[in-house]
């Protein structure tokens, strides 16, 4: 099995692209750090989302896609504040991870 599989994609695509690109990974001294740094994270993706629309000029049918995400995405970043709230930082990280995917 895969040590840090997350590092070594990066790397191998580092190297397919012939990146100069830098990469870091926050090491949080909690698993409560590491929710609000990702919070945080998922917060600034969605303010890029108006000036997206605005460069991209996307059709009513993207637009109308894009808000499902944006209505599921907030659904689960909802969920993720109430499970932190109760205690469970590891599973609201997990929820986390699947708001970003719909980004």
């Amino acid at each position: 099995m895969l040590k840090n599989p997350h590092e070594e994609i990066f790397t191998a695509l580092n190297n397919l692209m012939k990146s100069g690109s830098l990469m870091y990974d926050l090491r949080s001294k909690s698993s409560a750090a590491k929710f609000d740094h990702d919070m945080a994270r998922l917060l600034r993706y969605e303010e890029l989302i108006p000036a997206d629309y605005a460069e991209l000029q996307p059709d009513e049918d993207s637009i109308r896609l894009s808000e499902r995400y944006v209505r599921k995405r907030s659904k689960l970043r909802g969920l993720a504040k109430r499970q932190a709230g109760k205690g469970g930082v590891k599973s609201a990280s997990s929820t986390l991870l699947e708001a970003l995917k719909h980004l």
